[in-house]
């Protein structure tokens, strides 16, 4: 099962449901077919795992590919806090109906999109 996730499309499923929960009419952001399923506005602790996870998979790409950036100490230990507080705040809401759609959306939503 965990073969089945891409971090890059993962990245996307969170980045378009924390813009889609913006409420804007015409968004695109929540593919039709997940936005049906969902319920509108997200929890707002659902929205700070999302954003976390993006903020996250930022910080490893620039670690990662950017040589420019120097990472401190602090640097990190903030990082790691953002983690950690992403992971309890799941723990939280990982049982609510939203949480399921997107857990449905991060394997299925390029395939829903076609």
């Amino acid at each position: 099962m965990r073969r089945g996730f891409d971090h890059g499309q993962m990245r996307n499923v969170c980045a378009g449901f924390v813009q889609g929960n913006l409420g804007r009419p015409g968004n695109r952001s929540i593919p039709v077919a997940t936005r049906t399923v969902l319920v509108l506005l997200l929890d707002p602790l659902l929205v700070r795992v999302l954003e976390a996870f993006v903020d996250l998979q930022e910080a490893r790409h620039q670690a990662d590919y950017d040589t420019a950036k120097q990472w401190t100490r602090l640097d990190a230990v903030k990082q790691v806090q953002a983690a950690r507080q992403a992971f309890e705040g799941w723990a939280i809401v990982r049982r609510t109906p939203n949480a399921t759609v997107f857990l449905a959306a991060l394997l299925l939503q390029k395939q829903w999109t076609r």
